[in-house]
């Protein structure tokens, strides 16, 4: 049986992508790559950040609660 992934609406995305350069100073671009719902009302946003990886926790309400 396939588990259906619900991912991240693109707003929320780019919200996490735009939020994650400023916090982090990054000087490229901060891309989306990957989502999924955690939890009723709260997805991980995975984010290609330079040579990296930076992951975001956001909520429906585009709250964003971190950014590791």
């Amino acid at each position: 049986m396939r588990q259906t992934v619900v991912t991240a609406p693109a707003d929320l995305q780019l919200m996490c992508a735009s939020e994650a350069q400023t916090r982090l100073g990054a000087s490229g671009e901060v891309l989306p790559i990957s989502s999924s719902q955690t939890a009723p009302g709260r997805y991980t946003v995975l984010l290609s950040v330079g040579g990296g990886q930076a992951s975001c926790v956001v909520t429906d309400q585009g709250v964003i609660e971190s950014i590791a």
